[in-house]
Protein backbone atom coordinates (compact mmCIF):
# COMPACT_ATOMS: atom_id res chain seq x y z
CA UNK A 1 0.00 0.00 0.00
CA UNK A 2 1.58 3.21 -0.97
CA UNK A 3 0.12 6.54 1.28
CA UNK A 4 -0.08 8.96 -1.41
CA UNK A 5 -2.38 12.24 -0.56
CA UNK A 6 -3.25 10.52 3.07
CA UNK A 7 -1.52 11.78 6.13
CA UNK A 8 -3.63 9.38 8.43
CA UNK A 9 -3.48 6.16 7.64
CA UNK A 10 -5.84 3.01 9.80
CA UNK A 11 -4.76 -0.10 8.39
CA UNK A 12 -7.24 -2.28 10.14
CA UNK A 13 -6.58 -5.43 7.95
CA UNK A 14 -3.08 -6.74 7.10
CA UNK A 15 -1.87 -10.22 6.09
CA UNK A 16 1.44 -11.65 7.90
CA UNK A 17 5.00 -9.77 6.34
CA UNK A 18 2.79 -6.98 4.66
CA UNK A 19 3.80 -3.15 4.65
CA UNK A 20 2.99 0.33 3.20
CA UNK A 21 5.50 2.65 1.35
CA UNK A 22 5.89 6.70 2.04
CA UNK A 23 5.08 8.38 -0.70
CA UNK A 24 8.20 10.23 -2.84
CA UNK A 25 6.27 13.12 -3.47
CA UNK A 26 5.02 14.42 -0.01
CA UNK A 27 5.61 18.15 1.34
CA UNK A 28 8.85 18.59 3.50
CA UNK A 29 7.23 19.09 7.79
CA UNK A 30 3.93 17.06 6.81
CA UNK A 31 3.70 14.28 9.87
CA UNK A 32 1.84 10.80 8.90
CA UNK A 33 0.42 8.89 11.15
CA UNK A 34 -0.15 4.99 10.25
CA UNK A 35 -1.82 3.19 13.08
CA UNK A 36 -2.43 -0.94 12.55
CA UNK A 37 -5.06 -1.60 14.34
CA UNK A 38 -4.83 -5.36 12.64
CA UNK A 39 -3.55 -8.22 14.60
CA UNK A 40 -0.24 -8.84 12.27
CA UNK A 41 3.00 -6.24 12.26
CA UNK A 42 3.69 -4.81 9.39
CA UNK A 43 6.17 -3.01 7.81
CA UNK A 44 7.18 0.48 6.96
CA UNK A 45 8.95 1.21 3.94
CA UNK A 46 10.66 4.34 2.42
CA UNK A 47 10.27 5.84 -0.94
CA UNK A 48 12.86 4.80 -3.65
CA UNK A 49 15.91 6.36 -2.97
CA UNK A 50 14.59 7.50 0.72
CA UNK A 51 15.69 6.63 3.96
CA UNK A 52 14.02 6.70 7.17
CA UNK A 53 16.16 7.46 10.26
CA UNK A 54 19.16 7.21 8.70
CA UNK A 55 19.25 3.42 7.77
CA UNK A 56 20.14 2.42 3.99
CA UNK A 57 18.55 3.68 1.17
CA UNK A 58 15.63 1.74 -0.28
CA UNK A 59 16.46 -0.97 2.16
CA UNK A 60 15.83 0.30 5.23
CA UNK A 61 12.48 -0.14 6.85
CA UNK A 62 10.75 0.32 9.86
CA UNK A 63 8.11 -2.22 12.17
CA UNK A 64 4.89 -1.36 12.85
CA UNK A 65 3.85 -3.72 15.59
CA UNK A 66 0.12 -5.40 15.74
CA UNK A 67 -2.27 -2.28 17.52
CA UNK A 68 0.64 -0.17 16.82
CA UNK A 69 1.28 3.26 15.76
CA UNK A 70 4.10 4.99 13.89
CA UNK A 71 4.43 8.78 13.28
CA UNK A 72 6.52 9.32 10.18
CA UNK A 73 7.73 13.14 9.19
CA UNK A 74 9.78 13.72 5.66
CA UNK A 75 12.77 16.49 6.87
CA UNK A 76 14.87 16.51 3.31
CA UNK A 77 14.60 15.46 0.19
CA UNK A 78 15.11 11.56 0.97
CA UNK A 79 15.38 11.79 4.37
CA UNK A 80 12.50 10.60 6.98
CA UNK A 81 12.20 10.26 10.61
CA UNK A 82 9.53 7.62 12.31
CA UNK A 83 9.04 7.35 15.66
CA UNK A 84 7.43 4.06 16.42
CA UNK A 85 4.70 3.75 19.11
CA UNK A 86 4.35 0.04 21.10
CA UNK A 87 1.27 -1.74 20.90
CA UNK A 88 -1.62 -0.59 22.82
Amino acid sequence: MLLKGQTLVSLTSTGAAEGVKLPADAELGVWYVIGNTSGNALLLYPPASGQINGDTATTGTVPITARGTTLAIRTAANAWLAVVGAAG
